[in-house]
């Protein structure tokens, strides 16, 4: 789980090239299925191996659908957070429109073998952390990975992914592998795939309007309507949608235009979205964000646009709420993961209610506690929200989406450059900094926002900036966004900066207590993020809204379920827990659990192994100074001198200790080598949350050479390991890559949590 500077991200999980399937094997470009085999291209395995007789039926049903007439189109929606089957209802909607033979289909619930009597697939997917599929899409992206056959000869595909650019080479590594694939299993792309960023709005409504023309040809569809056009428009009463009628309804089908759906917003121009954005096709209104030109046809017809279908298609599909736009993300958020992100809509009248604003539940702020020492330079507060309602029903390991109101003191600062010498006062003005205030985010700066801003305010030194993206990622992490209205001036009118700041004012926190310790209240563990750039000194949006906020105050959060990070289902099982700062928070809420399910009156000694204390649980800490940020420190030993905590770690930056010196987590977890090996072996489920990408990587790969250490030393050859020879070098990387393939059998097995 990732922990970056205002609100908890996700998971730093492994990807593409370099991604472990199953098995945790490799293929040639890095990808290998549940058998690990290796095919030409290096992607086959156990689900790819099928017999003669299954091939032939497959051969039959292709072509009793493919060249039957009958053109069935199948929105395939891979969606961890929500986000990307909330794109995907909107291409259902706009799809609908002119045709009735189209079904919505989330991948959990998706059958492999339909793959061969596909005609028209248009898949919608995220990424998650470190490039791997969405939970609950692991099964298609397998199947997809190793098949050996061609499934998809003679249909047609188009995939649009859902990412986030902070995570590097990863970013939308899902739609990548699934188009390359599609095409390596005999399907015809209809258009590039298309990539969106955090703020995914504009860049996904343009890649819907840029394929819908290529797809209308395709199925021979006259959409252009209007006197004298024949319009064969199919209607849509009681076409099919397959989604979830609820919490815990996988596969409900409804009707499109049975029960009360949501009412999509009608968009205004459109500001231009990200980096991958280049050109603007002919067929695309010049304020729709820019798109390669390969991704609309030279003489497209005219459409509607993708997201204003009437009311009567909208179709009742409820899911999981979502109020953050990252489906790209890691599977723990604390606070300060992502520096002040959130997401939003691009358009200048309020949004249409997304699955999270549907949900959101409304709290009344009832307490703040200090948790780290009075006087430190760096706070820490546990905030505690009590739900005005019933409550919402959640797990240890789940997030809330916190919608937050930007102060006065951001505001001021960023309309003195924004609009400088503008009169603050005049109703059109008035009006934009209100509703930037309260419903954007306008403190996160990344390559999208800086594309916006360059395309909106014609700056041409930040287009040249932009030309070299690793250049203009560098500087979207390092510059806040106020620098970049000083380094790159550029006049807008007042309505213009509701496209440039286009993501909503909402922060992704891990929940700090569990479900049986709560009851009305939910916590949160939250580091007031204060820093100061360029000579200036700025402070985190939301977290100084929690930091700042009266006793009393009213604020709205929605839940955001974590399946990735879920405590053993087996409540013997020992957990491994190592925590960095704030990113406590959920190993909180499931020590909590443990003593609640446990109803805990054991002891143990300090080091206990799994084996003399089975279930028990261990805590890795590690912050600056036990002095000032031993966070919860009293609750912790509590529950290591009961026994919920077998046993209790901790690590200290800004210390010396007995060390002589501080140390991070990743020079401390050498030390502790042969005890996780032994903690693993024994069946403990390992849990990793802490500060971004980065540093949950660097951690795991401290993890991994630990265990390959350990596991040197347990097979030790007397005078081998030891030795600085080519033979004693050649069994440590013999070690290492033990190690690394046990590691990658944990995620498998569902045992490592990032």
């Amino acid at each position: 789980m990732s922990d970056m500077a205002d609100a908890h991200g996700a998971a730093g999980m492994r990807s593409e090239d370099g991604m472990h399937g199953a098995a945790g094997m490799r293929s040639e470009d890095g990808m290998h299925g549940a058998a690990g085999m290796r095919s030409e291209d290096g992607m086959h395995g156990e689900a790819g191996m099928r017999g003669e007789a299954e091939i032939h039926s497959e051969t039959e049903t292709r072509s009793e659908t493919r060249g039957s007439g009958r053109r069935h189109v199948t929105i395939l929606a891979a969606s961890e957070t929500g986000n990307s089957l909330e794109v995907a209802e909107q291409l259902l909607n706009a799809v609908a429109q002119f045709w009735s033979d189209v079904e919505l289909v989330e991948a959990a619930d998706y059958d492999t073998a339909r793959l061969s009597s596909e005609d028209v697939l248009l898949m919608v997917t995220s990424t998650q952390g470190m490039g791997e599929p969405p939970y609950g899409a692991e099964r298609l992206h397998d199947y997809v990975m190793t098949c050996r056959d061609t499934p998809l000869d003679g249909a047609v595909f188009a995939v649009l992914g859902l990412g986030d650019s902070d995570y590097g080479d990863d970013f939308n590594r899902m739609a990548r592998q699934f188009d390359r694939r599609y095409e390596q299993l005999g399907g015809r792309r209809l258009i590039e795939h298309g990539e969106c960023d955090y703020d995914y709005d504009a860049t996904a409504a343009a890649w819907i309007e840029a394929m819908l023309p290529v797809l209308w040809d395709e199925l021979g569809v006259d959409v252009r309507g209007g006197e004298g056009h024949s319009v064969e428009r199919h209607g849509v009463e009681g076409h099919s949608v397959e989604g979830r009628g609820g919490e815990g309804h996988r596969g409900e089908r409804s009707s499109a235009s049975g029960g009360e759906g949501r009412t999509q917003p009608q968009r205004p121009e459109r500001p231009a979205a990200d980096a991958a954005a280049v050109t603007t096709p002919a067929t695309m209104p010049a304020s729709t964000p820019a798109l390669p030109s390969s991704m609309a046809p030279a003489e497209a017809p005219q459409t509607a646009s993708a997201l204003d279908a009437p009311s009567s298609l909208r179709h009742p599909i409820h899911h999981a709420p979502v109020t953050t736009a990252r489906d790209e993300s890691s599977a723990c958020a604390t606070s300060g993961s992502m520096p002040d992100s959130g997401f939003a809509r691009p358009s200048k009248a309020p949004a249409a209610a997304s699955h999270a604003e549907a949900r959101e539940c409304e709290t009344v702020l009832t307490g703040r506690t200090l948790l780290t020492a009075r006087g430190a330079d760096k706070q820490v507060f546990t905030i505690r929200l009590e739900l005005a309602d019933a409550g919402i029903d959640y797990r240890p390991g789940d997030m809330v989406a916190v919608r937050y109101v930007n102060s006065d003191e951001i505001m001021e600062r960023l309309f003195s450059r924004a609009l400088p010498g503008q009169d603050m006062h005049t109703t059109g003005v008035a009006d934009v900094y209100e509703t930037l205030r309260t419903s954007r985010d306008v403190t996160k700066n990344n390559l999208a926002l800086m594309t916006r801003y360059a395309q909106i305010g014609g700056n041409k030194r930040l287009k040249e900036l932009l030309a070299d993206e690793q250049q203009s990622r560098n500087y979207g992490r390092t510059h806040p966004v106020a620098a970049l209205f000083e380094d790159y001036l550029a006049t807008f009118a007042p309505e213009q900066l509701l496209d440039v700041f286009a993501a909503r004012n909402t922060r992704l926190y891990s929940i700090a207590n569990a479900p049986s310790a709560g009851g009305r209240v939910i916590e949160l563990t939250v580091t007031a993020v204060r820093y100061r750039a360029h000579g200036r000194e700025y402070r985190g949006a939301c977290t100084s809204y929690l930091a700042d906020a009266p006793i009393g105050t009213r604020l709205s959060l929605s839940l955001v379920p974590n399946p990735r990070f879920r405590m053993p289902q087996d409540d013997a099982a020992p957990m491994v827990m190592i925590a960095l700062g704030s990113a406590i928070a959920p190993f909180r809420a499931f020590l909590q659990e443990r003593k609640t399910v446990r109803g805990h009156a054991t002891s143990g000694p300090e080091h206990a192994s799994p084996q003399e204390s089975r279930g028990g649980d261990w805590l890795i800490f590690a912050d600056r100074s036990p002095d000032e940020d031993f966070l919860y420190r009293d609750e912790l030993e509590q529950w290591h001198d009961c026994g919920v905590l077998s046993r209790l770690d901790a690590v200290w930056s800004r210390h010396e200790g007995e060390l002589g010196h501080g140390e991070h987590i990743q020079d401390a977890l050498p030390r502790y080598g042969d005890d996780l090996l032994q903690w693993l072996d024994s069946g403990a489920h390992m849990y990793l949350c802490g500060h971004g990408h980065a540093v949950l990587q660097s951690i795991e790969d401290a993890l991994t050479r630990s265990l390959a250490a350990a596991h040197g030393r347990r097979h030790a050859v007397p005078g081998v390991v030891n030795a600085s020879g080519f033979f004693g070098q050649a069994m440590r990387d013999l070690d290492l890559q033990w190690a690394e393939g046990y590691v990658s059998q944990l995620r498998a097995d569902g045992r490592l949590h990032v």
